[in-house]
């Protein structure tokens, strides 16, 4: 959950041997079951988390659709009982509305779960035609290997980057669910599933796309075609460091077509104010993003400590919308609770004396003091 799919490390150049690489060793992964068909339509996603239970500050995060489904594990793996859950309860129905025919084909992988007899009877009797794919054949015959998960996987990188650059070093259950719907509905989009079919050679039908792939073959490069850069106004204000740059080598073309004999200090003086406004224009881009990766991390953590923690459960596989609806449940009940009326506390009886049991008199000041004395004293 909080590794970055390719990251740059900037070292030292004086050491001679290759710096390593160290990464937490206990890390914690979840696992993803998504969905594509090659008409371009997402299927939601079932997300498996490591839990013994179901928690109520999962469900409150805003990023996470309704018709999401997250499911507990003791390792965080599917397993057989969670394959055949979304077989039943997220595949079939969410993707019968979508059939032409009375049958549909279902792409899967190797894996256990999908190879059991109750996976298998029921996909018998749905008329659902299961077909796995080779081993270590995914890279190529899998749509969502092939264009999905590599954009996936860069754009949540680039979300974790932000909050790393915020000062946030861990990354918890509830900050991947905060991230990663976002970067679900930046890749997930009808054309790149279709693109991932294509490119899979499945829709449209073309075996050469993977045989291509398998067969070395010899070309020669295209060399890259230049790209103009836009020429800004003479009188424009830079903005940026690339409109100072080209407004610097503007000024230095316009002083050489002069041909005007300037002795080197007026150059260098441009030189050292071109390389001062650049620090200037790149430190304060750098303050802005800073400012606004914080305030970001700001209000997600607030969010965090006004969730509801409690114990939804242990139920394998639960959508969205179930769990939000337990939480108002337990809300429900424990507004009924404050709601009643709390009993009156148990008050003292007021003081009284102890010989005439008058109310507000003691001892002391009791007038019958001397009766009182004289009581005690032939009970002596």
């Amino acid at each position: 959950m909080g590794l970055c799919s390719t990251s740059k490390v900037i070292t030292a150049a004086e050491h001679s041997e290759r710096p390593c690489t160290v990464i937490q060793g206990n890390c914690e992964w979840v696992t993803i079951i998504e969905t594509v068909s090659s008409k371009g339509i997402y299927i939601p996603s079932v997300i498996i988390l490591k839990a013994a239970s179901q928690q109520a500050a999962l469900y409150q995060e805003p990023a996470l659709s309704k018709d999401w489904w997250i499911a507990t594990s003791k390792n965080s793996w599917t397993t057989d009982e969670i394959g055949l859950c979304w077989l039943k309860e997220v595949f079939e129905p969410y993707s019968r509305c979508y059939t032409t025919g009375t049958k549909w084909l279902l792409i899967l992988d190797g894996h256990s779960s999908h190879l059991t007899a109750e996976f298998d009877t029921f996909c018998k009797e749905n008329a659902i035609v299961c077909l796995c794919m080779p081993a270590h054949a995914s890279h190529l015959l899998q749509p969502l290997d092939v264009c999905v998960f590599g954009p996936l996987k860069r754009a949540y990188g680039k979300m974790l980057e932000k909050r790393m650059i915020a000062g946030n070093n861990h990354i918890d259950k509830e900050d991947f669910l905060s991230l990663y719907p976002s970067a679900c509905a930046e890749v997930f989009t009808p054309d790149n599933i279709c693109k991932g079919f294509a490119g899979a050679g499945l829709k449209p039908l073309d075996k050469e796309r993977v045989l291509a792939k398998i067969t070395f073959q010899l070309y020669t490069p295209t060399p890259p075609a230049s790209v103009e850069s836009s020429v800004s106004s003479a009188f424009q204000t830079p903005q940026n460091p690339h409109q100072l740059d080209h407004k610097v080598r503007s000024l230095q073309k316009s002083l050489s077509a002069r041909k005007q004999k300037l002795s080197s200090s007026p150059m260098s003086h441009i030189h050292h104010l071109e390389k001062a406004a650049q620090m200037a224009m790149n430190m304060n881009l750098l303050l802005q993003d800073e400012i606004r990766t914080l305030r970001a991390e700001t209000e997600q953590k607030t969010r965090k400590k006004a969730r509801r923690h409690a114990i939804l459960g242990n139920n394998t596989l639960l959508s969205v919308q179930e769990g939000q609806n337990h939480i108002q449940q337990l809300d429900t009940q424990l507004n009924k609770k404050l709601d009643e009326p709390t009993p009156m506390p148990q008050q003292r009886a007021p003081q009284c004396c102890s010989g005439c049991g008058t109310i507000g008199h003691t001892i002391r000041n009791c007038p019958n003091k001397q009766l009182y004395i004289q009581l005690l004293d032939s009970l002596i």
